[in-house]
């Protein structure tokens, strides 16, 4: 609903989409779905907490009924305790409440989506992910942060060769350090001048990414001129990693 979601709605929209934007907080979607319907698109509001397989299950009979077919899934629901967090202060809670909001609903919202995929023959998928998954999270995440988005990195290569057959693609966008959210400027906001600078410093670019950066590789990757790419993660970091 905000963020890099809201970015890849707008554009996606503007490319013809109808969109369905789902988040736990209708005010911002609202606002999101304004951005939508002024790109030109239509967009449909469906409230759920995605770590809840009911709720998952409701929002894809909505889309359906309101649309008929789901082609294009953007697995962007994510976000974390970007707060570092030592390792053996991690609580069992915090990693439950990472790891489900940035794998497990992946896991179940795909698994809701993908029966009909297969049955008409076509999909993408697209998941958000992270640098922190394919290297570190450079101090600011914690490990069950980092571990979520390299388990959706092998969720994508998985699903990518079971599903091809169907002409059902899944990739994977690996953000750095993105400034999408106020959450995510208030964090950066804490940091002194030091740190934000050593980190900083990793990124030839020398700048974090904005929203519409990340919205261009997953529209990109939603889109017919992709149709050959299935298993593949786009890093656009700024270069933190070059692979």
């Amino acid at each position: 609903s905000k963020g890099i979601g809201r970015a890849t709605a707008a554009l996606l929209a503007a490319e013809g989409a109808s969109v369905v934007l789902t988040g736990r907080d209708e005010a911002d979607l609202e606002e999101t779905a304004d951005l939508v319907r002024s790109a030109g698109g239509s967009a449909l509001i469906t409230t759920a907490d995605l770590r809840e397989t009911p709720a998952i299950d409701a929002m894809v009979d909505k889309a359906v009924g309101e649309y008929g077919r789901i082609d294009i899934l953007i697995n962007n629901a994510g976000g974390a305790l970007f707060t570092p967090v030592d390792f053996e202060s991690l609580s069992e809670d915090d990693w439950d409440l990472v790891v489900d909001t940035n794998l497990r609903a992946v896991f179940v919202l795909t698994k809701a989506i993908l029966p009909a995929m297969r049955s008409r023959q076509y999909g993408r998928l697209v998941h958000i992910a992270s640098v922190a998954g394919r290297t570190n999270s450079g101090g600011m995440a914690g490990t069950h942060y980092v571990s979520a988005k390299a388990g959706l990195m092998g969720f994508s290569k998985q699903i990518a060769f079971e599903y091809g057959q169907f002409n059902i693609t899944s990739n994977v966008v690996a953000p750095g350090l993105i400034m999408s959210t106020d959450r995510v400027k208030d964090l950066w906001a804490t940091r002194d001048e030091a740190v934000k600078r050593q980190f900083l410093d990793t990124v030839p670019l020398g700048r974090p990414g904005e929203p519409e950066e990340i919205a261009y590789a997953a529209a990109f990757l939603a889109s017919d001129q992709a149709a050959y790419i299935t298993g593949a993660t786009i890093d656009v970091n700024g270069g933190r990693l070059m692979a």
